[in-house]
């Protein structure tokens, strides 16, 4: 019989990290967003950051050098290093850099409709408060491949007893057979960090949570190159 290869094509990558002891940074910086918002809230006339936000609030641009926010920029910045250096980017000759970095609160019913990070290379969330109780919004990936779900298979399931088995379509969210979802679900948490291409589509589902303090608090920032001067060669 003739040996069959499996190659995987045009894969996504997906990169997640879950950073511990970061209680005072995150304390620190969540009462400085709470300012920001607080501070918006005081003026007349001010310019509105929308976006895909819904029901939340999104914030101006963040300036890094801010102490509270530097503070978390030292502990994310060098995770970036290893991955764009695994996916073979010039470090040499282009440096990397953090664009447009924001903040977005979304209290309860608050969501995030669909949509890409337009300008950049890599996109990054990084999970500042989520209520303890859960069912504070998922983070939706869609698949990028437009045409992978045109026509789905039916795939094979077996019942809980390994008896039976159903045809069904491929589910929505993540756990089926070899990644054929059409979807992938992330559930936050405080303190995790998802790096992904800023042009693969996501949004975020609406905060549900029924804790007294339901705020989700994220902080995003993109990821590009810039030309290294000094040291471009002739």
């Amino acid at each position: 019989m003739s040996k069959i290869n499996l190659e995987y094509i045009f894969p996504t990558a997906l990169y997640s990290v879950h950073l511990e002891g970061m209680s005072k940074t995150h304390k620190d910086l969540t009462d400085y967003i709470y300012s920001l918002k607080e501070a918006d809230k005081q003026k007349l006339e001010h310019k509105k950051y929308k976006a895909s936000s819904q029901g939340g609030w999104h914030s101006s641009f963040l300036d890094t050098d801010v102490p509270q926010v530097n503070a978390l920029c030292q502990k994310l910045f060098p995770l970036i290093n290893p991955i764009v250096e695994g996916l073979g980017w010039d470090v040499d000759n282009y440096n990397l850099n953090c664009k447009d970095m924001w903040s977005i609160i979304n209290p309860k019913y608050a969501y995030n409709t669909s949509h890409v990070h337009k300008n950049s290379l890599l996109s990054v969330a990084y999970y500042l408060k989520v209520p303890k109780g859960g069912n504070a919004g998922s983070f939706i990936i869609k698949d990028p491949r437009s045409f992978a779900t045109f026509f789905p298979p039916q795939l094979l399931y077996k019942d809980k007893n390994e008896k039976y088995i159903t045809g069904q379509q491929p589910p929505e969210t993540i756990g089926c057979m070899d990644g054929q979802a059409n979807t992938i679900e992330i559930n936050p948490k405080e303190g995790l960090m998802l790096i992904f291409p800023s042009w693969l589509e996501h949004k975020v589902t609406q905060n549900l949570s029924e804790e007294k303090d339901p705020d989700r608090i994220v902080i995003s920032f993109n990821v590009s190159q810039g030309i290294n001067h000094k040291t471009i060669k002739n």
